[in-house]
């Protein structure tokens, strides 16, 4: 094996690392907010909440960019079609599955009562209305998959174009860009569009990263000095967070500027963290990234099946916060696991059409071989 194919392997295994860690984390905060848990547990989630999406763009433009020649010389259908098949299939198929949970479990008296837990009671075809402009109540948390499928298709159509300047002024204009938008419009606007904005630079980023000498700034992240102001930066902005009320100091304005820039700093410091960490694990415990190859499928079973389902009856058979919720962490990323496997060896085909995998291994063989007459 040649030392770009050694790298390669390598760069896989950080990457799975980091993507097993994103998806705990995004599990966590999922876990807390299903159940009642005291108030500095809420505020250890606000802070998760600002980083564990973040790496999930980071490492998608990242490798949309490893990847952009190979994109350019294929036709925008095939593009679109691939991401398509990736993002929007599984977006659709789960949330109309749980669409379609709600209405049944309307339907049935002794569990009518609890189905307020989930969504209201629509019409099939209004869920599929709600389902395609992202008026989604039933799976929110389906935001992710939506969100990146548009910004993929932004960048693709900027890649083709000669705007498509990928360097650090752009990013720091990006950057700025954005912190303007979110601290004079906020929230308020379509629930999409929002999220279009605010992760946006985080795709960047990654492509950015991996296109302006990607070892270079990997190396600079595992300076001791830049990990230990990272800390700092982390530990400072979360005091900052928990303890001290903006009001007090700042005017409307003032506080909304300083908050985006904050999210900001939370966000690059932990990144920096995070990636350390994972290059640790990559050498102490390389086995975990077999965990970052399930996180798509875990973050598709785990909420509201799984959480919002565990968190409901131990809400009533135990009243242990700190058990609540491991148990629910744990069962968020075993179950799937262990669904995704059984699925993936028995039910193939079915397997890769909802988890967006595409025609799978088996089927790939069966036309391999039918195609040379051996069928």
């Amino acid at each position: 094996m040649s030392i770009v194919d050694n790298k390669n392997v390598e760069d896989r295994y950080v990457i799975q690392i980091l993507r097993a860690i994103a998806i705990c984390l995004v599990v966590f905060h999922h876990s807390v907010n299903a159940l009642n848990l005291p108030e500095y547990m809420n505020v250890s989630v606000q802070i998760i909440n600002k980083i564990h999406v973040n790496i999930f763009f980071v490492i998608s433009g990242f490798l949309f960019e490893k990847k952009k020649i190979l994109y350019i010389q294929n036709s925008a259908k095939k593009f679109v079609q691939k991401k398509f098949i990736q993002l929007i299939i599984p977006y659709f198929v789960f949330s109309e599955l749980f669409s379609m949970f709600i209405y049944v479990g309307y339907k049935i008296p002794r569990i009518a009562s609890l189905m307020s837990n989930f969504g209201t009671k629509k019409k099939f075809i209004e869920t599929i209305i709600d389902v395609m402009l992202f008026r989604n109540m039933y799976f929110e948390s389906l935001w992710f998959v939506y969100t990146l499928f548009i910004i993929f298709i932004l960048n693709y159509i900027l890649s083709k174009s000669k705007l498509d300047y990928v360097n650090g002024i752009t990013l720091i204009c990006i950057s700025i860009i954005t912190v303007i938008i979110k601290a004079n419009v906020g929230d308020g606007l379509w629930y999409i569009l929002n999220k279009t904005i605010t992760y946006f630079v985080w795709f960047y980023l990654g492509r950015f990263l991996q296109k302006n000498g990607r070892r270079d700034w990997f190396v600079f992240f595992q300076n001791k000095t830049v990990k230990a102001m990272s800390l700092i930066i982390l530990v400072t902005c979360i005091i900052r967070y928990s303890v001290v009320d903006l009001k007090k100091y700042m005017n409307f304005w003032e506080r909304a500027y300083y908050i985006q820039i904050e999210n900001y700093l939370i966000a690059l410091s932990s990144i920096v963290l995070i990636y350390s960490i994972s290059l640790y694990l990559n050498k102490k415990c390389q086995n975990i990234y077999k965990l970052g190859d399930y996180s798509y499928n875990i973050y598709l079973l785990h909420n509201p099946w799984i959480v919002s389902t565990v968190s409901l009856v131990l809400k009533k058979v135990c009243n242990y916060w700190i058990v609540d919720l491991i148990t629910v962490f744990v069962l968020s990323i075993l179950i799937p696991c262990i669904v995704s496997s059984f699925m993936k060896k028995y039910f193939n085909t079915m397997y890769c059409v909802i988890f967006g995998k595409g025609v799978g291994l088996r089927e790939l063989e069966w036309k391999r071989l039918k195609k040379g007459g051996l069928l």
